[in-house]
């Protein structure tokens, strides 16, 4: 069996390493990948979704958190996570310029000396 998968989400291509998709073993995602490349472990899955989107939707499986800019549908992009069978918690996907930074606290007395860290 081939470490790679080879998506074609509508056009648009994506190589991956396999192991992207452990996480989530039992995903719709998953078993597409699966059913698809049983016969031929070096074949594109190909997925009738939306080729732009799905980037994030591997970002997701990759970090378990996503950042998405202005430009792109935090609704949206829950929906394709939802389509595609992965479990997901709504605080991991923000949109560029919501994310909320606080200073983490310490027996530091000047707290400016403190790092900032993200929430």
């Amino acid at each position: 069996m081939s470490d790679t998968v080879k998506f074609n989400v509508s056009g648009f291509k994506y190589v991956e390493p396999r192991s992207i998709l452990g996480t989530y073993p039992n995903s719709v995602l998953c078993t597409m990948v699966s059913e698809q490349t049983s016969i031929n472990p070096d074949a594109e899955v190909f997925l009738h979704r939306d080729g732009e989107l799905f980037h994030w939707v591997l970002d997701y499986l990759r970090f378990h958190r996503v950042v998405l800019p202005a430009t792109v549908s935090r609704d949206v992009l829950m929906n394709e996570l939802v389509y595609f069978g992965i479990v997901f918690s709504e605080d991991d996907i923000v949109t560029s310029g919501e994310e909320v930074y606080c200073r983490t606290r310490s027996k530091v007395q000047d707290d400016t000396t403190t790092p900032l860290a993200t929430k």
